[in-house]
C-alpha cells in the first residue's frame, strides 16, 4: 500500500505556492475561511486523473468537476482557465505527491491548457508503477456536494453492499446513535421512480426526507463500504452535523480506515471535529496530525501539531483555528 505523505501545489485556484509535508495515517487540515485548505484535496484529486479520469461515482471527468463544483459554471473544455491561479493559463499548474511505495518517491504532475491536461513528469520502475496506480485510482473526494445528490451514491453504493450484505453494517451505524430505531434499507417506489428507504420499528423514511446529519452519515458510510478507497478526501466533515452524530461518524471513519488499509486527509472548520477525529484515530492505533494553514499573496504556509500538541493547546484553551490572533 502507498501512502501519500506530502503535497506541494503551484499556480493552482488561489495558490501560487503550497507545501505541507508530513501526512499521517489521518490528517486534519484547518485554517481560516480562503486560505486554501479545499484547494489542497482539489490538488490531490486532481493529480489521481491521471490513473482515473472520470469520477466513477460523479459519472463526470474529473477535471471537469473541479471547474464546475464551487460554482456551477461551465466543464474543463469551456472554462478550465478558472483553476489556474490569475488565469495565468500560459504556464503549467504543477502538483507534486510525495508518496511513500516503500521508499519516497516524488510524483511530478503537469496540468496544461490543453484538451488532456495531465502529465507525470516522474519516471516509475516496474514495481512503483502499478502500485502509484492503484493508489491514484483509489482516491475519493466526499464533499458537500456529493451529500446533496444521494442518488449518486445509491446508485454506485447499493449493489456493491447487497453482494455482500455490507447494508448490515450501514444501519448499524445508525443505530449507534444517530437512528437508534433504524432496523434496515430498501427501495421504494414514489414519482415513477425508487429511493432508497431507511426502515425503522414503526414506519420508512426516504433518504431524502432524513435530517442533514443522519443522510450525511448514511451515504458517507455506504460509500467507504463499497469504493476500494485508498485515500478519502473529507472536505467539512461537521456541516450539519449534530457534535454527538460526528462523533460516531468520526470513529466509523477511523475504524475503517484501520479495518480497510486507507488514509483519511481532512479539512474542517470545527474545533469539535478536530478532536473528535483525534481521539478517534488515537483508539484505533491510527497516527493523526493537525495542520494549521493560512495564505498570504497566494503562498500556503502550515503549522504542524501532533496529538499531544493539540491536545496541550486545548488544555491551555488555545484553538488552533484562531492562530492566526496570537
Amino acid at each position: 500500500m502507498a501512502w501519500i505523505r506530502g503535497l506541494e501545489v503551484r499556480g493552482f485556484r488561489g495558490l501560487a505556492e503550497a507545501e505541507v509535508s508530513g501526512f499521517k495515517d489521518f490528517t486534519l487540515i484547518v485554517g481560516p475561511n480562503g486560505s486554501g485548505t479545499s484547494t489542497l484535496l482539489e490538488a490531490i484529486y486532481l493529480a489521481s486523473a491521471l490513473a482515473e479520469p472520470v469520477d466513477p461515482i460523479r459519472r463526470v471527468g474529473k477535471p471537469d468537476y473541479l471547474v464546475s463544483r464551487r460554482g456551477g459554471r461551465g466543464d474543463w473544455r469551456s472554462s478550465r482557465w478558472l483553476l489556474w491561479h490569475r488565469g495565468e493559463v500560459e504556464k503549467p499548474m504543477e502538483i507534486v505527491l510525495e508518496v511513500d511505495v516503500g521508499g519516497l518517491r516524488e510524483l511530478r504532475f503537469k496540468v496544461y491548457n490543453t484538451d488532456s491536461p495531465l502529465s507525470l513528469e516522474t519516471r516509475l520502475d516496474e514495481e512503483s508503477a502499478p502500485i502509484v496506480s492503484d493508489l491514484l485510482r483509489g482516491v475519493v473526494l466526499v464533499d458537500d456536494v456529493l451529500s446533496r445528490n444521494p442518488r449518486l451514491v445509491e446508485e454506485y453504493a447499493w449493489p456493491r453492499l447487497l453482494q455482500k450484505r455490507l447494508d448490515k453494517l450501514v444501519v448499524g451505524l445508525l443505530r449507534e446513535g444517530l437512528e437508534p430505531e433504524a432496523e434496515g434499507l430498501t427501495y421504494v417506489p414514489g414519482g415513477g421512480s425508487y429511493f432508497l428507504a431507511l426502515q425503522t420499528k414503526d414506519t420508512i423514511v426516504r433518504v431524502d426526507d432524513l435530517g442533514d446529519g443522519v443522510r450525511q452519515a448514511l451515504l458517507l458510510s455506504m460509500l467507504l463500504l463499497a469504493h476500494n478507497t485508498t485515500t478519502l478526501l473529507l472536505e467539512d466533515p461537521e456541516t450539519h452535523m449534530h457534535p454527538g452524530g460526528l462523533a460516531v461518524v468520526m470513529r466509523f471513519i477511523a475504524r475503517m480506515a484501520r479495518e480497510r488499509g486507507f488514509q483519511v486527509i481532512a479539512t474542517t472548520h470545527s474545533i469539535e471535529a478536530v478532536g473528535l477525529a483525534v481521539e478517534a484515530a488515537r483508539e484505533e492505533g491510527l497516527k493523526p496530525v493537525v495542520y494549521y494553514v493560512e495564505r498570504s499573496g497566494g503562498r500556503l504556509e502550515a503549522r504542524e501539531f501532533s496529538a499531544d500538541d493539540f491536545s496541550v493547546l486545548r488544555r491551555l484553551g488555545i484553538d488552533v483555528r484562531l492562530l492566526n490572533k496570537f
